[in-house]
């Protein structure tokens, strides 16, 4: 398999042959597509460099490999593609304009990305690299989120949970949700880089996000607009609930929601945030169900069908036998692959406590017999 030359710095056994395998895939996944630039899958003509992948993925490639030169170029170019408004395209490079356009999951990479490789390596260096691109796309989103901090905007290419199984997810949860994350991340380097005024306006601005979050889209009785599981997956997963008595009831709307616990029906948005939602509320036991799951659809059903890296879509291969959607069906997609990072943390046990592992917790969270 082609892939750039990254020093593999990290691996990951169990006791569980369907979750090695899984790792397995994730780790081929990521070596066919870091070639020259993060693409999407190296399975049919696109090739690209889509953002919203490695979005999500960035943290799990930071365990697996060296990737602060490999990812530190693709964000000269991302940087080179910057547009005058702060946004960035759907994909880097955009060869002769390729999905210009781009929207709330995908453009925030600019963010991610550099937020990723400074947590894994405590190296400031990439923050200051890219402060300013990070700077301008910050108070691009900003404007857009508005007074009420609530980001329903950014919607030129809103994919909503891009190839969810669920239609219900709520614009306005999705994108205020990664508004936070947004805001959190920079909060932080901001003071790493000693911009200290900046960091105590977005700490102080990280509180109002989470409170406007709550009060438009958090009900009293603790359901979660659109009752989707990615809408629970991202208010818990993320914190954005702050109250413990509202994060308990949100809690249990979210394990009470059919399918909730037992099937994968998120997309690349709310894949990552699933198993640490249920971490978050004390449902381990629920996460590693779902890690563990060998029907459709699941990790270990794509494992059952004979994968070796992991699958764009949760359907690539129907139960019946039929291939899924033909327009756009990759066997090599690493996005889904996101999962890694709970199973780093959790399985593991080696979690960020400071950038660069400064200081580390060390907690495995081991399944229950």
């Amino acid at each position: 398999m082609w892939g750039s030359d990254l020093r593999r710095t990290g691996t990951l056994g169990t006791s569980d042959g369907m979750l090695n395998q899984l790792l397995s895939n994730v780790a081929w996944g990521a070596r066919g597509n870091f070639l020259s630039i993060p693409t999407d899958t190296p399975a049919r003509d696109e090739r690209l460099g889509w953002t919203g992948d490695i979005n999500i993925f960035a943290p799990t490639a930071g365990y697996l490999s060296d990737t602060r030169a490999f990812l530190g170029k693709w964000l000269t170019d991302v940087r080179d593609e910057q547009k005058s408004s702060g946004s960035i395209p759907a994909v880097v490079p955009s060869t002769n304009g390729a999905f210009d356009e781009s929207g709330v999951g995908w453009e925030d990479a600019l963010i991610t990305v550099p937020y990723s490789l400074w947590h894994a390596y405590g190296d400031a260096q990439v923050l200051r690299d890219n402060y300013d691109a990070m700077s301008r796309f910050f108070a691009y989103a900003r404007a857009s989120a508005g007074a009420d901090n609530l980001e329903t905007g950014r919607l030129t290419f809103f994919t909503n949970d891009w190839l969810n199984l669920d239609d219900l997810s709520n614009q306005g949860v999705l994108g205020t949700a990664i508004w936070a994350q947004d805001v959190r991340m920079m909060a932080e380097m901001a003071a790493a880089v000693g911009r200290t005024a900046e960091a105590a306006e977005n700490t102080k601005l990280d509180g109002d996000v989470r409170a406007a979050f709550t009060a438009a889209y958090v009900a009293a009785d603790g359901t979660v607009l659109g009752n989707s599981q990615t809408g629970y997956a991202l208010a818990l997963g993320m914190d954005l609930v702050t109250d413990p008595a509202l994060k308990a009831k949100a809690g249990e709307k979210y394990v009470a929601k059919p399918r909730a616990t037992t099937h994968l029906e998120t997309g690349f948005i709310g894949t990552p945030w699933l198993l640490p939602a249920l971490t978050n509320i004390g449902r381990d036991d629920l996460a590693y169900t779902l890690l563990s799951k060998k029907d459709y659809p699941s990790w270990g059903y794509e494992i059952g069908k004979g994968a070796t890296t992991v699958w764009e879509r949760w359907n690539s291969i129907q139960p019946d036998g039929t291939f899924g959607p033909v327009d756009m069906n990759s066997f090599n997609h690493y996005a889904y692959g996101a999962v890694a990072d709970w199973m780093h943390q959790y399985i593991g046990g080696i979690r960020i406590k400071e950038a660069g592992y400064r200081k580390s917790v060390i907690e495995p969270h081991a399944r229950k017999p």
